[in-house]
């Protein structure tokens, strides 16, 4: 019996069967069918996960930091996270620590801690990219906010 491509959804049932799985790149899977189902749910759950991420993270971040833009010159999430709470760098324009913005800034990440998103957010000095990667890698976070682009906005493609 000869594959067939279907361009239409597949359906799998457990019934103790063995399924073969066929990505674009040809690789070739043969799993339990049980063990296709809880891959199917994990995909599922994590697009849930990152779409609850978005709207319920980072846009409230991305508007609290537009609210804040006098003091914020940039914020960004260093990625992966792994590990509870979610590490957020606040980069203030100002060289010196601003105590002002210290209040607003654990403010928020009260009102994140109460909605059930642990996070740590800390306050940096302006700084090169260089003196950045002291606290964190920018090429390996997300910038949330910065350099007066609205474009950037979580979620705007």
């Amino acid at each position: 019996m000869s594959p067939t491509t279907s361009t239409g959804p597949i359906q799998l049932r457990y019934n103790g069967g063995q399924v073969v799985v066929t990505p674009e790149d040809k690789d070739r899977f043969v799993m339990g069918s049980q063990h296709a189902i809880s891959a199917c749910q994990g995909a599922v759950a994590f697009d849930r996960f990152v779409e609850q991420f978005k709207n319920d993270f980072l846009r409230p971040l991305y508007t609290w930091c537009c609210e804040h833009k006098d003091s914020i010159q940039a914020c960004y999430v260093p990625l992966p996270f792994s590990s509870s709470p979610i590490k957020v760098f606040m980069v203030a324009k100002s060289a010196k620590f601003d105590f002002a913005l210290s209040d607003a800034i654990a403010d928020v990440e009260l009102e994140f801690q109460e909605d059930r998103w642990p996070c740590d957010v800390l306050q940096i000095s302006s700084g090169s990219p260089e003196e950045l990667q002291v606290f964190f890698d920018p090429a390996q976070s997300l910038q949330v906010y910065g350099h007066g682009d609205s474009s950037s906005a979580p979620g705007k493609s």
